[in-house]
């Protein structure tokens, strides 16, 4: 039973270190409490798909991006690291079609 207790909890925390390693570079924020690399990326692909989105920075505790999709009232919010969309009736088909160059 001990043992099997102790693997758990070393499993446990292989898990953590795996998971720390992988996302430390995307949330590490910069020194003086720049925007995350994943918020630059979130904000790099969302400016490349819909180049009429404004983004603005927001928060005291953690620095966030907030901003509407153009013609929708669909609000997105880029968080340390993660993004969430809101909105009341909202679909993604509601969108602009966006050309992609081949």
């Amino acid at each position: 039973m001990l043992s099997w207790l102790t693997n758990s909890i070393n499993q446990l925390r292989r898990r953590r270190e795996a998971h720390a390693v992988a996302w430390g570079r995307a949330v590490a924020p910069p020194p003086f409490g720049q925007l995350s690399q994943f918020q630059y990326d979130a904000w790099a692909a969302l400016r490349s798909e819909f180049p009429d989105i404004s983004l603005n920075t927001s928060g005291q505790s953690e620095l966030f991006l907030t901003g509407t999709f153009p013609g929708t009232e669909a609000v997105v919010f880029v968080y340390l690291d993660q993004a969430e969309v809101k909105a009341k009736d909202f679909s993604f088909s509601d969108l602009p079609q966006v050309s992609v160059p081949a």
